[in-house]
């Protein structure tokens, strides 16, 4: 029988089923807090409704993921995500500039926060990887940055993509299938310019080399068909059918379930009043800092 829950916030309940194959109950409750900047995270007057779907940017599973379902039954980590725009500091025209988010935790005898994690990366303007004609046949030729002034943070400019390998064969990014940056020999041949990465590391964009694979870098959640997540779901063949479904795989993995960059997921878990500071996406020169709602 499933239970009557009467909580003040929105909640679900539902069975899945432990690594061992036994059944559990799973308890979903959902807190949406109010961030003013400086201050502690607050509640609002009312509660939205639970996400029951995944919500992308575009078109849905071929854009990025702005926010994932709230229907997990575990998560071993606490997923920290962001839906945000990298802005240039005083609105400058600028070919790149840094962003970080930085987490600490506060120390029980009031010195400095402890830092438990930090994420950082460089946000470029638009450019292309054209093909130039050389000594020896053409080659992949960066152009040089626009400035910009704001920069979306999602994957589809970031490292990654979608190519084609021949004239009826693509090629996808297991980690990244909608982002920029892969190139094939085929569309050098056809001398067909392609748009550059904006989000990376600045040290492996100063040492670009054309097909050499680029860290993916962002802030949003990771979709669960992409790698690293989509592996930890286990292996859903024969011998499964056969022997463990509706079970998870033998080598299912809670895991699966944390959507963030894996720099952004924290173990043990967030326990409230944890200061979260973000450079970078705002004008404003001074970064956004905010700190998590108490426990309890």
């Amino acid at each position: 029988m499933i239970p009557q829950i009467s909580l003040p916030f929105p909640c679900l309940f539902f069975r899945h089923w432990y690594l061992d194959g036994s059944e559990m109950g799973v308890l979903v409750v959902r807190a949406v807090f109010e961030i003013d900047e400086g201050r502690r995270a607050v509640l609002p007057k009312a509660q939205p409704e639970m996400a029951l779907s995944d919500a992308f940017y575009g078109e849905a599973n071929v854009s990025s993921l702005k926010a994932e379902s709230e229907i997990a039954p575990f998560k071993p980590k606490t997923d920290l995500t962001f839906s945000a725009i990298a802005r240039s500091p005083e609105e400058k025209q600028l070919a790149s500039w840094p962003v970080r988010v930085d987490i600490a935790r506060p120390t029980e005898d009031g010195a400095a926060p402890e830092v438990i994690g930090s994420h950082g990366f460089h946000v470029f303007g638009e450019r292309l990887m054209e093909p130039e004609t050389a000594k020896g046949g053409k080659r992949w030729q960066l152009s040089d940055a626009m400035p910009v002034t704001q920069v979306p943070l999602v994957y589809e400019r970031a490292y990654g993509g979608t190519v084609r390998i021949d004239d009826e064969s693509e090629d996808a990014h297991v980690f990244n299938p909608i982002g920029r940056g892969m190139v094939s020999d085929y569309l050098l041949e056809a001398s067909e310019a392609l748009p550059a990465p904006q989000i990376g590391l600045a040290g492996e964009f100063a040492a670009w080399v054309p097909g050499a694979e680029m860290t993916i870098c962002g802030v949003g959640p990771l979709t669960k068909s992409w790698q690293p997540r989509l592996a930890l779901a286990g292996t859903f063949d024969d011998a499964w059918q056969r022997e463990r479904h509706p079970r998870m795989p033998a080598d299912y993995d809670f895991a699966y379930w944390n959507a963030a960059p894996q720099r952004l997921q924290f173990a043990p878990f967030l326990t409230g009043m944890e200061e979260i500071t973000v450079h970078g996406v705002r004008h404003d020169p001074a970064p956004i800092a905010s700190r998590c709602p108490r426990a309890g």
